[in-house]
């Protein structure tokens, strides 16, 4: 199993809010380079802030996959989980916790490959970690280390 901890606003966005969506759009140029990535097999984990949509009861995972199509990511029968909750009272740290997060996760999967990409500066090892510029989002130099992370 190859995992890929993803997060959204900064990876397959440059964080433009969209005053009409009220949100932060996903760029079709990040979802074509995530495609690249899911190509070799890789899966995804929901890392993302996003993923209170389902933590929350607003959507399903299949609803949040299903999205995710809706904007182009080839992730049929892709998406495998999502990271839990913060711990009430957390620190204001997201980095922190969002690394711990992601640990515990891998911990309890066991996958034999795994990347996160993200725009905060996480606290995962090298050899598992992309960050992307934020205001830019995913860029190809990133898909290139995260294929590269997933194979070797």
């Amino acid at each position: 199993m190859k995992l890929i901890y993803l997060d959204i606003d900064g990876v397959l966005n440059a964080h433009q809010y969209s005053q009409g969506a009220l949100s932060c759009l996903v760029d079709k140029g990040h979802v074509d380079l995530l495609n690249e990535v899911l190509a070799i097999g890789a899966e995804i984990v929901i890392s993302s802030a996003w993923r209170y949509m389902i933590l929350e009861g607003s959507m399903s995972l299949q609803g949040f996959e299903y999205m995710l199509r809706t904007h182009g990511v080839h992730c049929p029968r892709r998406v495998v989980g999502l990271t839990g909750r913060d711990p009430p009272h957390f620190p204001e740290d997201g980095a922190k916790i969002r690394s711990a997060l992601i640990l515990k996760d891998v911990e309890e999967r066991k996958p034999k490959k795994w990347v996160a990409v993200d725009d905060l500066k996480l606290l995962l090892p090298r050899q598992n970690f992309v960050m992307t510029d934020g205001l830019k989002g995913l860029r190809r130099h990133d898909v290139h280390k995260m294929i590269a992370k997933l194979s070797s």
